[in-house]
């Protein structure tokens, strides 16, 4: 005898469920990164680790990241970390708390939390941007600078003068590999459905 509803039939949830579920995961998952923004920026870096493990934490319940998209994030995250260290290897940045490991001095750690927690945004909040690439790419050149500026002023770090050169070096370089990476996640993403 068969117990199932509808003799059996299983029918498909409509696509406004699966809509709702994206705009849930992006909701969450942008609101969890500006939310640690502010802690890594502002509070002490233990309880920023903390907040970012918690962040780690509810995307991957939410968001079911591929391994794929986790090789992904991670890369990026490290490139990030270690562009930005170079930075202050090459004298642009000066860092007030850097992190310090085999007597080298590296971008501080709340850095590093902050491009961990970042890529957590790259497919459910950025990867739809790809279609408009134009708005991708002005939010980048507007939003980069603006965002590395506010920071750096809020925790004491300082751009060489002209300020224009550091700036103009980061904004390049996040011109150059988001929209590669998006484009990688969003090929991923598209393979594994």
């Amino acid at each position: 005898m068969n117990t199932q509803p509808f003799g059996g039939l299983r029918f498909a949830n409509p696509p406004y469920v699966a809509m709702r579920t994206k705009n849930y995961q992006t909701f969450i998952t942008a609101l969890l990164f500006q939310a640690n923004w502010f802690v890594c920026v502002f509070v002490d870096c233990n309880i920023a680790l903390a907040s970012t493990f918690l962040l780690l934490t509810i995307f991957f319940i939410i968001c079911k990241p591929s391994k794929q998209q986790l090789m992904i994030m991670l890369v990026f995250a490290g490139t990030g970390f270690m562009f930005d260290s170079l930075l202050s290897w090459l004298g642009l940045i000066h860092f007030t708390r850097p992190l310090t490991l085999a007597g080298n001095a590296f971008a501080p750690l709340w850095l590093l939390l902050l491009w961990v927690s970042f890529s957590t945004c790259l497919h459910p909040c950025l990867t739809p941007l790809l279609k408009q690439k134009p708005l991708l790419l002005g939010l980048i050149a507007l939003g980069i600078p603006l965002n590395y500026w506010l920071g750096a002023t809020l925790t004491k770090t300082e751009f060489s003068a002209p300020l224009w050169l550091p700036l103009g070096l980061i904004t390049l370089y996040w011109l150059l590999t988001l929209p590669l990476t998006l484009g990688l996640i969003a090929k991923k993403v598209r393979t594994n459905d």
